[in-house]
């Protein structure tokens, strides 16, 4: 096993949604940075979850992950915003290449997304007019101990 690998893979994924939240746009954090959200009422927080290494056979492993995207939007100028996040972060919700970031950026392998069970999304409206929810996706990938 690498001792690389949780590093890339939080690099690559992390990376996938940032450019997707940049384009749509949104603000985006990552769990567990330092923020005020109080000057925010509209953003997104990337969460990974993993990865979880089995070893298959002699020098082979399965990395599997888990994505949590949650987000909180306000529905005061856009009453479809909360669906047009969710519909944005499902778009993204694909299979995502990993790469050896910060060495020589070559492809290490491809995350798959797991088709079962399927992505879920979740969305909750408070009497605040903020709406919250979670859209959250599965992953798994094969690598060779190198």
């Amino acid at each position: 096993m690498n001792a690389n690998w949780p590093r890339w893979i939080l690099a690559s994924t992390s990376y996938i949604f940032k450019t997707a939240a940049d384009a749509f746009p949104i603000h985006m954090y990552l769990e567990g940075t330092k923020r005020r959200t109080d000057t925010r009422s509209t953003f997104i927080e990337f969460r990974l979850n993993g990865p979880r290494v089995t070893e298959v056979s002699s020098d082979y492993y399965k990395l599997e992950v888990e994505i949590n995207v949650l987000f909180a939007v306000t529905v005061e100028d856009d009453f479809h915003l909360p669906q047009k996040v969710i519909g944005m972060l499902l778009e993204t919700m694909t299979d995502v290449c990993v790469y050896k970031y910060g060495d020589d950026d070559t492809l290490l392998g491809t995350l798959v997304l797991k088709r079962q069970p399927v992505n879920v999304v979740t969305g909750n409206q408070t009497e605040t007019e903020i709406v919250q929810g979670l859209v959250s996706g599965s992953y798994a990938m094969y690598l060779t101990g190198a």
